[in-house]
């Protein structure tokens, strides 16, 4: 469970600098707000960085601003896409397991729990690992270690 709340709160904190930084380069106002909302709709799984960086883009169109709005949008979609890659990886960091396995437990976590299996898909997997490998030691022919 630590694994899973410390790793989305790492990628949660890693794309707003990410994003807070693009949005300084690009003169969009209100940009210590905007990072701090971008941490915060990151940890929702569903929103993310999306919702900060969409009206931004938005809002640099409307001002005139066409080449800062495209280059926000390009660099907002990495952002966005860069969840699927930080989140199995700092989660299989700070845990026991393989990034598939976290992987698994998210995606297999937000279908069956919504929103909150982000956090609960990861710790029922876990769980399932610590069952597995106490069977597999109890009943095993080998000496445990």
């Amino acid at each position: 469970m630590r694994a899973s709340v410390v790793g989305n709160a790492l990628v949660a904190a890693v794309q707003a600098v990410l994003l807070g930084a693009g949005l300084t380069i690009a003169g969009v106002p209100a940009v210590i707000f905007l990072t701090v909302a971008t941490f915060a709709l990151t940890l929702l799984p569903l929103i993310g960085a999306f919702g900060v960086w969409v009206p931004a883009v938005i809002h640099l169109f409307a001002n005139g601003r066409p080449a800062a709005g495209a280059a926000m949008a390009v660099y907002g979609m990495l952002i966005s896409v860069s969840d699927f890659y930080f989140r199995p990886a700092l989660i299989g960091r700070t845990g026991a397991f393989n990034s598939a396995t976290i992987v698994i437990g998210i995606f297999g976590g937000l279908v069956v729990f919504g929103a909150v299996g982000l956090f609960i898909g990861p710790v029922v997997v876990g769980g399932a690992k610590l069952v597995l490998d106490c069977f597999a030691v109890t009943h095993s022919s080998e000496p445990a270690p």
